[in-house]
């Protein structure tokens, strides 16, 4: 596969992904809603410790599901450590068995 073909499927399963992880939030949201009367800047440290717990009980939800997603593709993804750096997502290499 060439490396444009691997950047073009990489795009177009990026897209079912983002749908994917769309359809997943909204389930998840209904299930795990979060409610506060503020607005952001005006949180009291209480409302910004639940929604920091609730954005982590989100990670551990989606986390596997979309590591799961992307293998059964054939691709690998790597999260990283700081939320402010990019996803990497790889194609994964068939071995053959001997």
């Amino acid at each position: 596969m060439t490396e444009e073909e691997q950047k073009n499927e990489f795009l177009s399963l990026d897209t079912e992904y983002q749908e994917y992880i769309k359809r997943l939030k909204v389930e998840w949201h209904q299930q795990n809603p979060f409610h506060s009367r503020n607005v952001i800047e005006v949180w009291s440290n209480h409302e910004r410790e639940q929604a920091d717990q609730h954005i982590a009980r989100w990670k551990c939800y989606v986390t596997p599901l979309a590591e799961t997603w992307w293998k059964e593709r054939g691709w690998g993804i790597i999260w990283p450590d700081n939320d402010a750096e990019s996803t990497k997502v790889f194609k994964l290499e068939k071995v053959p068995l001997e």
